[in-house]
């Protein structure tokens, strides 16, 4: 899409549907992994990145096998030259690794470390503080 206006409808109209039948219908996961995923693409991510995010939380805390797809999505459209959605994404990694299954953590961990550290020495102040700030959050999370 060439706009970011397209995306937020998409969001808005399946986020009312959830909340008004207070479930996900199993119709939405192919609508979930095939168009809402790949906004991650989207140049655009900045305009909608708030609602994204909790869609995406949301949909994950409901149906937690989707969460394995989540990261899968956010690994393979990691944005390798764009610090602001780098910084998103490590956000998404951090608030989607709660849903999902122990046994799928082992499947992507060397990758995510690698994003981590990879960001935690970035050139870009912000990516390196986000960096940061996720592992922070998710040791003082840990202690309570």
């Amino acid at each position: 899409a060439t706009s970011p206006f397209s995306f937020a409808p998409i969001i808005y109209i399946m986020q009312s549907i959830v909340a008004s039948i207070n479930e996900i219908p199993p119709s939405f996961d192919v609508i979930f992994v095939n168009a809402v995923l790949p906004m991650l693409t989207s140049r655009f991510l900045s305009y909608f990145n708030a609602s994204f995010t909790n869609f995406v939380n949301l949909y994950c805390s409901r149906k937690q096998k989707i969460s394995l797809k989540v990261l899968e999505a956010l690994i393979k459209y990691w944005p390798c030259t764009k610090n602001e959605k780098q910084a998103v994404f490590l956000k998404l990694i951090v608030s989607i690794l709660p849903f999902l299954s122990p046994r799928d953590i082992p499947l992507h961990c060397e990758k995510i470390i690698g994003i981590f550290a990879d960001s935690a020495v970035s050139s870009s102040q912000k990516v390196a503080n986000t960096a940061f700030e996720c592992v922070i959050d998710q040791f003082s999370h840990g202690e309570s």
